[in-house]
């Protein structure tokens, strides 16, 4: 048996491990090492409809060099205990071979952590500044990276995590830390009000909190209305400028509807150019004439940044 599991066990293959109110933080947690060349085993991308989960969370267990335990406020819940329990079997037959690390997140507690964990050291993503050389840290950890999925060598200097007063867009979700709470705060005024304003001192982190953190968390499916989840999403992020109306007309139809042709997108522009700065319901009449005419049922969401 011990012969079969070790030559299942694949290298750079890690389970990441997590309780179900950590779970949006977990999965950036996953995209970034998945972006740094780690193949991440993660429930909720992982398990099938109408798999076994807890045969198919054990096989991956079995198959993984390295289990990730990822921690919130909560701590290590019930059934979180039972899977890390049996990565504890493993790392201690095997201590060399297979990894069990402790990933603090937002407000976990070192102390109340299982003795079995606090015995194992952590990685400390709790504070925003150190995460990224805590991340580099992990990585150097987990030395099994297969080459050709890897960040290339050039993608740093365009995507820096420093970003000092440079925005982070929708595509740096996965690099976007320590404003969680804020992006569930969003979201939860969101699912109450169809008007959202967001304010704050210039080069606090607005379009960075929008545009890496609810934008990514809508389009996962977070946010709930009437009891149900919200998984399809038409998002337009414009900036008003001098000329808002003619923004307006020019950048939300190619983002609300980039399936349209070039003559087609060209009469919608012009139609919003004529209509639009008649206010009153225009803008609001637009963009339904856009939802009624599209078979799908999704939701519609423009930013202006800034208003």
């Amino acid at each position: 048996m011990e012969s079969s599991v070790a030559t299942a066990t694949r290298q750079g293959f890690v389970f990441l491990s997590h309780a179900g109110a950590n779970t949006q933080a977990a999965h950036q947690f996953a995209e970034i090492l998945r972006h740094n060349g780690l193949d991440v085993w993660f429930d909720k991308d992982d398990l099938q409809p109408g798999e076994l989960w807890m045969t198919a969370l054990e096989s991956a267990i079995q198959r993984a060099s390295a289990m990730i335990v990822y921690i919130g406020r909560l701590g290590v819940q019930a059934w979180v205990d039972r899977e890390v329990r049996l990565g504890l079997v493993r790392n201690t037959e095997n201590p060399s071979g297979f990894r069990l690390i402790p990933v603090l997140g937002e407000g976990a507690e070192v102390i109340a952590l299982p003795r079995f964990l606090q015995q194992h050291q952590c990685v400390d993503l709790r504070d925003p500044q150190r995460a990224p050389s805590e991340i580099a840290r992990l990585l150097q950890i987990l030395q099994n990276i297969a080459a050709e999925r890897s960040v290339r060598a050039d993608y740093w200097l365009t995507h820096s995590p420093f970003r000092s007063l440079e925005v982070f867009k929708e595509e740096d979700s996965w690099l976007f830390f320590g404003r969680d709470s804020d992006t569930d705060r969003l979201i939860e005024r969101l699912a109450r009000a169809p008007i959202l304003v967001l304010l704050g001192n210039s080069g606090s982190g607005k379009s960075s909190l929008i545009r890496a953190g609810l934008i990514p968390s809508l389009v996962r499916g977070r946010l709930s209305m009437s009891g149900n989840l919200v998984e399809s999403w038409r998002i337009a992020v414009f900036r008003p400028t001098e000329a808002p109306f003619d923004e307006l007309a020019e950048s939300v139809p190619r983002q609300l509807v980039p399936e349209l042709d070039a003559k087609d997108r060209r009469r919608l522009i012009e139609d919003w150019r004529k209509r639009l700065p008649a206010g009153g319901s225009a803008l609001r009449d637009a963009i339904s004439a856009i939802a009624d005419s599209r078979p799908d049922t999704s939701h519609t969401l423009l930013v202006a940044d800034q208003f």
